[in-house]
């Protein structure tokens, strides 16, 4: 029987997607259910760094991250994977290349995430020191086809979770 899916959790920059899989990653491992992390900046550069971050560049980044979680769950390990997501071209390879996978998308208004601005990736923008920033100089597609939209600009980082873990329960997921 299958049981590992792919756990995606996108958003911009910001929007808390690293701390909902760091929660969610801990709540698999507590159960002892294999699973990995698959961040989009660690597979960027133990694939080569060889990638920038245009339309086409980003679109090459995802099938290497859907690649690497197709192999995962092949194997039986769930994957827990935050991306920005920008593109619904993304969505679709991932909808076709993987069998089991679930959207949790973190929505927040641009301004909350340009005060929250973590990074330093907004203020660089708005400088022109750093370009193809998601949400300033790259627009995203309104998402075509997520299993869960959480306002994470309303909520707190445990409130995420719990809606999160909520819909991984419903699902016989964990």
């Amino acid at each position: 029987m299958e049981t590992s899916w792919v756990i995606w959790i996108s958003g911009l920059s910001g929007a808390g997607k690293s701390t909902l899989a760091a929660r969610l990653l801990a709540d698999f491992e507590n159960r002892g259910l294999p699973v990995e992390l698959l961040e989009a900046e660690t597979v960027r550069s133990a694939c080569g760094g060889d990638l920038g971050y245009s339309r086409e560049d980003r679109l090459r980044s995802l099938s290497r991250i859907v690649f690497c979680a197709s192999l995962l769950a092949k194997h039986g390990v769930s994957v827990i994977a935050p991306a920005i997501l920008p593109y619904n071209t993304g969505r679709q390879l991932i909808r076709l290349t993987l069998r089991r996978s679930l959207e949790i998308h973190l929505r927040v208004d641009m301004e909350i995430i340009k005060a929250r601005d973590t990074k330093g990736l907004y203020a660089g923008a708005r400088a022109g020191v750093i370009n193809n920033v998601i949400g300033i100089d790259l627009l995203p597609d309104v998402p075509d086809c997520v299993d869960l939209v959480i306002d994470s600009g309303q909520m707190s980082p445990t409130e995420c979770y719990f809606a999160a873990r909520a819909e991984l329960l419903r699902r016989s997921i964990i």
